[in-house]
């Protein structure tokens, strides 16, 4: 792993001298980005250092002026000197300290606090920025961008004026804050949750115009993208883990006598989660094996191409009708075009493709002739960077990948090779189903939304919209994260698009329509606590769990602390099992002391004791759930080894105690049975 060396200030060095050499320090000892012979062109090919997964096109950086807005109006004159120098050492030293994908955020940052210098008439020197440039950067940053879009872009400002604080680049001692407000979090109802929603999962016509395209297309690039769809809609997995699925990812569950109990696909991981198998739902098994064999076969004619190259990999590939031209040592452009082609071409395309990829034509007698050794090392450097390896990190081979087709099989207006190959990428699915300007399913369908509008769904769409009737289903929380292959659970929330209307409606499946004033139940007699097998104990998904007096607390201390300390028997995270010992006695002897805790909080409240209605009601209460509980006990139907938790346990709730409190302070006081004040009468 390359070693990152931080760049180490001297407090006695004047701004100008730091920055001098910050650049040297990022140049020559920082390694990832790029090397230092490319440091000083204003266009750097980075491709290869960010390693997107799942996409074919080069990324480039480009060190101009541009627009910090982003696409739109372009300006193409390179940043000036000393702020290029320093813009691309910075580039370099965030690569090497918080590397993302996303680097070109940063390079927009820095094109706006560019602008922001350049329109004040000031020395573009970046030693002096002062707090009020980066406030008109981030206004500058704030317009004809979403909340969540303009508060990402002032985090990375934010970064870089702390960076260059901390670096001592600044002749002016600078703390800047980001001041762009982050967005408020969603709330469930409202116009504004209604368009958020829409925006965020695929609209109905999407999902029957996917279904009428799945089962009419008919070229490679559309059963491709149609079956991509189908395993998307199957599972909450990202595009680019979809695009790196191998040939034999089935992975079916067997049972000790080699019977099917389930069905599962073996997932690349993404986003710093592992691989891992998922299962699929049931009701969808059948699609997900009809998607990967339509798209084994379309995608059998390249993975041929890539074992021949993996097999011989200074040889051209030939089709089998073709072969015998591997023992010309001439090829007219004829040959050289079937070589090259699996369609039919003009003859003016095969002198283009040759005159780009530098293979001489030349003349024997007056026919046009080319060397099959120049054809050949031509067509050889076509083979993608890092070949055999598709995906190192999960040791996936071109030979072996599901999405492969033939190179410029995803384009319609170009000549499909057949002696070359290439990856489907994440574009070429959205342009099939999303991007504007381009021929969709839907269009060649003739299908539109119900307002006439183009469809367009977003690869992504699909994932919210599986964790959204996975949320409606009640799955756990634990669970989903796990199914989606996230590595905390809070980010749940974000795929969560269940609207009030929905949780009403699921409470009302569940209770019936005739809700009664009162849901809780105070009084937990034998036949409202639910009995579970101690082996079905063993099974139960809990993030955690730690002994208590009598039972098991279940509570996830990492997600909240507890809200009922010592108050297990009012609980619904505590659970008790039948059999044990020192439960029976336990509870023998807690019904003993709250009967005479009962009792005295009886006699304070005949006497006006302050607070102790409250304290009868609590003890009451825990009295009758004891009794409940040694109720099972005593029963005989119960089998040793149960788990008893208890039912309609009502949570504490924040608001009624609000109001209590308020309640105290407002209410009149009056006089109790001994005279003293008590506010409660």
């Amino acid at each position: 792993m390359t070693e990152v060396v931080r760049f180490m200030p001297l407090g006695r060095q004047a701004a100008t001298e730091n920055l001098l050499a910050f650049v040297a320090h990022c140049k020559f000892k920082l390694k990832g980005l790029i090397g230092p012979e490319q440091f000083e062109s204003n266009v750097w090919d980075v491709t290869a250092a960010l390693a997107l997964k799942a996409k074919r096109e080069t990324r480039r950086l480009h060190f101009v002026l541009g627009s910090p807005l982003g696409p739109g109006i372009r300006d193409l004159r390179p940043m000036p000197s000393p702020f290029c120098e320093f813009a691309k050492a910075y580039l370099i030293y965030q690569h090497a300290m918080r590397p993302t994908t996303g680097i070109e955020v940063r390079l927009v940052v820095l094109r706006a606090v560019l602008r922001i210098m350049h329109e004040s008439g000031r020395s573009l020197d970046p030693c002096e920025l002062t707090a009020n440039d980066f406030n008109c950067a981030a206004a500058w940053l704030a317009q004809g961008r979403t909340p969540d879009s303009a508060y990402r872009h002032g985090q990375q400002l934010e970064i870089l004026a702390t960076t260059m604080a901390e670096l001592k680049l600044l002749r002016a001692p600078t703390v800047w804050r980001n001041s762009i407000r982050r967005p408020q979090d969603r709330n469930r109802i409202g116009p504004e949750f209604d368009l958020q929603r829409m925006r965020a999962l695929p609209s109905p016509a999407a999902l029957n115009g996917l279904a009428s395209a799945y089962r009419m297309a008919s070229d490679p690039l559309d059963v491709a993208v149609t079956s991509i769809c189908g395993i998307l809609m199957s599972a909450p997995e990202r595009i680019n883990e979809v695009l790196r699925l191998p040939v034999a990812c089935e992975a079916p569950d067997l049972s000790p006598d080699g019977s099917v109990k389930g069905y599962g696909l073996r997932w690349p991981g993404s986003k710093g989660a592992s691989p891992d198998i998922k299962l699929i739902p049931v009701s969808m098994v059948d699609l997900v094996k009809d998607c990967l064999a339509r798209l084994r076969k379309v995608s059998e004619p390249a993975r041929a191409i890539a074992r021949w190259y993996q097999e011989h990999p200074r040889s051209l590939y030939l089709a089998p009708e073709n072969e015998q031209l591997r023992h010309k040592p001439l090829l007219s452009i004829r040959e050289v075009a079937d070589a090259l082609f699996a369609v039919p071409v003009a003859y003016s395309v095969v002198r283009s493709w040759c005159d780009r990829n530098e293979v001489p034509i030349r003349k024997v007698g007056r026919r046009a002739v080319v060397l099959f050794a120049d054809l050949e090392s031509a067509v050889i450097k076509l083979l993608p960077i890092g070949f055999p390896w598709l995906d190192l990190s999960i040791e996936l081979r071109y030979a072996d990948a599901l999405c492969l087709l033939r190179r410029n099989e995803t384009h319609a207006n170009r000549a499909t090779y057949a002696c070359m190959f290439w990856p489907i990428a994440e574009g070429d699915v959205a342009g099939r189903i999303c991007a504007k300007g381009k021929t969709s399913v839907f269009e060649l369908l003739g299908l539109k939304e119900d307002d006439g509008t183009a469809i367009r769904v977003r690869t992504h769409q699909f994932r919210h919209y599986i964790n959204t009737l996975a949320q409606m289903a009640g799955m756990d929380q634990l669970d989903i994260a796990k199914w989606s292959g996230r590595a905390d659970v809070r980010q749940n929330a974000a795929y969560d698009h269940v609207s009030s209307a929905d949780v009403v409606a699921a409470i009302r499946q569940t209770l019936g329509n005739g809700l009664s004033s009162s849901l809780a139940v105070a009084l937990p007699s034998h036949d409202q606590l639910e009995l579970v097998a101690r082996v079905e104990f063993i099974r139960m998904k809990v993030p955690a769990a730690h002994t208590t007096d009598f039972g098991y607390c279940i509570h996830d201390f990492a997600m909240l602390p507890c809200q009922l300390h010592r108050d297990c028997i009012n609980c619904d995270e505590h659970f008790c099992r039948k059999g044990e010992a020192r439960l029976e006695s336990y509870v023998d002897a807690q019904i003993r002391e709250t009967e005479s805790l009962l009792e005295a909080a009886k006699l304070g409240a005949q006497c006006g004791a302050f607070g102790a209605g409250r304290w009868v009601d609590h003890q009451e209460l825990a009295l009758n759930r004891l009794k409940g509980i040694r109720a099972v006990l005593l029963n005989e139907e119960v089998p040793a080894g149960a788990v008893l938790f208890p039912s309609g346990v009502r949570a504490a709730s924040k608001i009624e105690q609000a109001c209590q409190e308020a309640l105290v302070r407002l209410a009149p006081p009056v006089a109790g049975a001994d005279g003293r004040r008590n506010v409660y009468g």
